[in-house]
């Protein structure tokens, strides 16, 4: 918790702002907010849970990791734009998936002041490569702004909340975005926050 305060990452409120500036905690952005918040998935393999009749919420096409390793200037902690853009490429590449049919993504959003920026450039530029002004902006959020960053389980509450999204074809509102980050370029980046509940894009 220390260290959180010491790198200007903790937020004095209860509210996790995310993609956003907020003048009430480290002049911008707003921080994190760390609630405990239990979570849990049930994996199995699509086909022993279709053979034993399973209600089966959700399908895990495809996955990947990496990492940026330390970089000598600035340190481990330090996103990289090229290496979420790679994992995301590279997941998507593996799955079959054309990342043009993705009407929502969800988002770490740490709502720290580098990371968010990054991270939805990175987006973009994976999610929006054949994009066009007539398909519409990208949605995007992340359920961190509900209920805060739950650190370890914080991955588990993401896909959960996608389940949902995708369960009720309604995309959850974001809360807090009171003053939209200006290091994020929005209409450029062809990406939205939606701030109300918001039916998926047809595609």
């Amino acid at each position: 918790m220390s260290q959180l305060t010491m790198i200007e990452q903790l937020c004095a409120s209860r509210q996790h702002a995310l993609l956003t500036v907020h003048v009430d905690c480290f002049g911008t952005p707003n921080g994190v907010y760390l609630p405990t918040d239990p979570a849990a998935l049930y994996l199995k393999r699509l086909s022993d849970a279709v053979r034993d009749g399973d209600s089966v919420r959700g399908v895990i096409r495809s996955s990947a990791t990496n990492n940026n390793g330390k970089s000598p200037a600035v340190g481990i902690t330090y996103p990289g734009f090229d290496g979420q853009r790679n994992v995301m490429a590279h997941t998507y590449n593996r799955s079959g998936l054309d990342p043009m049919l993705t009407g929502y993504f969800e988002c770490h959003g740490t709502g720290t002041a580098i990371g968010d920026p990054l991270e939805v450039h990175a987006v973009s530029d994976v999610m929006n490569a054949k994009r066009t002004e007539i398909d519409g902006p990208l949605y995007v959020g992340a359920v961190k702004t509900n209920i805060g960053h739950s650190e370890a389980t914080s991955g588990l509450s993401a896909v959960i909340k996608v389940i949902l999204i995708a369960e009720r074809n309604t995309i959850t509102s974001t809360f807090g975005l009171t003053y939209p980050n200006p290091k994020i370029d929005w209409k450029g980046w062809r990406v939205n926050v939606p701030t109300k509940s918001t039916p998926i894009p047809e595609h």
